[in-house]
């Protein structure tokens, strides 16, 4: 539910996301918007404070790669998954194709936009070595969903 509230805060998102959002997620999403590196280093901060291993400050994120997850309390194990994010051209959804790439999982990133997920997807397999595929497709429609 949070992330659909910053979706409605994203001006480059043409979903609306949830319309209700609190002032604390405004100033968030102001603060941190288009730098998922800072993003990762709160977490790593508030990962360390509330007494998780976390990954050390300024270990390479390469060094983490077979399971970064782990130091954050929360091990699901993903490295060499395959994972499908919506609204993965921009915003919210390709930082999160990052984070999933960074975990060493292969992204599959899909949107409405082709143009835009082919951009997104040169990002992503620029920083990491993972598989990253595109899906142009409108999923609020029955038959792109099926497709």
């Amino acid at each position: 539910m949070k992330l659909q509230n910053f979706r409605s805060l994203d001006p480059d998102n043409e979903a609306t996301g949830l319309t209700k959002g609190s002032q604390a997620e405004r100033e968030l999403w102001e603060q941190f918007m288009g730098q998922p590196e800072a993003v990762l280093r709160e977490a790593r901060s508030v990962a360390e404070r509330a007494g998780g291993a976390g990954p050390k400050h300024g270990q390479d994120m390469r060094e983490e790669q077979s399971d970064v997850s782990e130091g954050y309390g929360w091990n699901m194990q993903l490295a060499g998954k395959r994972v499908l994010v919506t609204g993965g051209s921009k915003g919210i959804g390709l930082a999160c194709g990052e984070a999933f790439a960074t975990v060493g999982c292969d992204v599959v990133l899909a949107s409405r936009d082709a143009a835009a997920l082919a951009a997104a997807a040169d990002k992503v397999r620029a920083k990491r070595q993972v598989r990253v595929e595109t899906l142009a497709a409108d999923l609020s429609q029955d038959s792109e969903r099926e497709r």
